[in-house]
């Protein structure tokens, strides 16, 4: 949910079809959020967007850090410092935000740590890369189906403040759903290698839709052809489920969202005249996803539970408060772009890397003048004696 800015540490310039994912992403989040009525409607709404919203922050968390990366090494600088201080921020408004809410899944803490994660990893070579990816791919899903089956620890749906002062919260927090931190470390990278591998090669957006839509489809039919497994532990590692952590949900959450980001990269570069505006929009939207993350929770987190129990008569309230909140977001973030640069909370972190970095460069052009007048003083020493 992190933006990258040209005011940070290895500027970089921002990617539209990459915004436009975000704002899309923030979208799916919300409907999968407040889609509580049991009609055909909210159902087919939340299967559609089922496991890509969220996945898809991890997955442009990862790719945020490499081009952040990228950026920084043109430049001959670190990008840790601005990795270091927005991880922070996300990692302290998580806790908070999931200190206020009750009944929604907050993923800010984990997308604060996923982004220390992948600048750890982000100077590996790729096929080093890849291997680390492969490796988790292998190990997640196992720990996910053995917390499943065996019960290891309970669901941790929204870190808090409190959760770090009980260990047990820390073996939900790695290994159980619907975020178990080991397991979504494999969206980041994914993110991270698409980046070295699709993102800057136009030419191959096509073709990586095609493959990436045909292999979700083949995990949908090994989920389909595998039913009914013998034991809980093996359901754990081939079901679709959405969150579930398994083998086949793992892959085909990462191929749809592979899928659905190079799309928003082909809108973005080659909209026509009449989808510009729709792109600008979406641009806007997701450069603020942060912010309006946390505003959608502050306001969704208490009215969730009257929309699980809609009445009759109000029983497609969920989607129109969906549809709200989607035009609102929208509308507002064209008239905020259209005077501020970052959104409130995107400004934070921004101003403090910013601080930091005057601090830094002047610390630097004072060791020169120091290192000087030292050299003077010896020098009038040596001429005295």
């Amino acid at each position: 949910m992190s933006n990258q800015s040209a005011e940070q540490s290895g500027s970089r310039n921002r990617i539209a079809g990459l915004d436009v994912a975000r704002g899309l992403a923030l979208f799916g989040i919300a409907g999968n959020h407040l889609m509580g009525a049991n009609t055909t409607a909210s159902w087919l709404i939340t299967r559609i967007m089922a496991d890509f919203h969220a996945v898809a922050f991890a997955f442009l968390i990862g790719s945020g850090v490499q081009l952040e990366y990228d950026a920084a090494k043109r430049r001959g600088q670190s990008s840790w410092p601005s990795v270091l201080i927005r991880a922070a921020f996300l990692v302290i408004v998580g806790a908070i935000v999931g200190w206020w809410a009750t009944r929604v899944a907050v993923i800010l803490v984990t997308l604060g740590l996923l982004t220390v994660v992948a600048r750890v990893v982000v100077g590996l070579a790729t096929w080093a890369l890849a291997s680390l990816t492969g490796l988790i791919f292998l190990v997640g899903p196992l720990l996910t189906s053995g917390n499943v089956a065996f019960r290891w620890s309970g669901t941790l749906y929204n870190p808090d403040l409190t959760d770090a002062f009980r260990p047990e919260a820390y073996l939900s927090f790695f290994v159980a759903e619907p975020y178990p931190f080991v397991t979504w470390t494999f969206y980041a990278l994914v993110g991270m290698l698409y980046v070295r591998l699709v993102l800057k090669k136009p030419r191959l957006y096509w073709l990586t839709t095609c493959l990436a839509i045909g292999g979700a489809a083949i995990a949908l039919a090994i989920d389909a052809a595998t039913r009914p497994r013998e034991t809980a532990f093996i359901d754990g590692l081939l079901t679709w489920e959405a969150y579930s952590g398994s083998y086949v949900n793992v892959v085909s959450s990462a191929l749809v969202v592979i899928a659905g980001v190079t799309l928003c990269c082909i809108l973005a570069e080659g909209a026509p005249g009449h989808m510009r505006s729709l792109v600008t929009v979406l641009t806007a939207v997701g450069q603020l996803t942060l912010t309006w993350y946390v505003v959608h929770i502050l306001i969704s987190d208490r009215i969730m539970a009257y929309l699980e129990h809609l009445p009759p008569h109000l029983v497609y309230l969920d989607i129109g408060i969906w549809v709200a909140q989607m035009i609102g977001f929208t509308l507002l973030s064209a008239l905020y772009k259209g005077h501020f640069r970052y959104g409130p909370l995107e400004a934070i972190p921004r101003q403090i890397v910013k601080r930091f970095s005057r601090l830094r460069e002047a610390r630097m052009r004072g060791a020169p003048r120091a290192f000087r007048l030292s050299r003077h003083r010896k020098t009038r020493h040596r001429k005295t004696r």
